[in-house]
């Protein structure tokens, strides 16, 4: 049974963005969570259930200081990535 530190806890009950990697380590989807954790480790999520419909083979959880921050950090990793799962919105 793998022992999962406090602090890894606390990070995954906080904000943060989650990137989904296909097997070459691509970015396949990169999305937020106000509940890290919750988002994208529940096995009943709708976002681990596509994992396969995305090509992704393993997935990135990075926790942030708040909403905001993951918002912003969202926004400029789709901006650089890319990644091709994700919906873009021309104005």
């Amino acid at each position: 049974m793998v022992e999962i530190s406090d602090k890894l806890l606390q990070a995954l009950r906080g904000s943060g963005i989650y990137v989904f990697l296909d097997a070459d380590d691509v970015p396949t989807y990169i999305g937020t969570a106000k509940h890290l954790g919750s988002r994208a480790l529940s096995p009943g999520t709708q976002h681990r259930r596509n994992l396969a419909l995305l090509g992704a083979s393993s997935v990135v959880l990075v926790p942030c200081e708040s909403d905001a921050e993951a918002r912003f950090l969202e926004n400029y990793l789709l901006a650089r990535l890319l990644p091709r799962a994700n919906v873009y919105r021309s104005n």
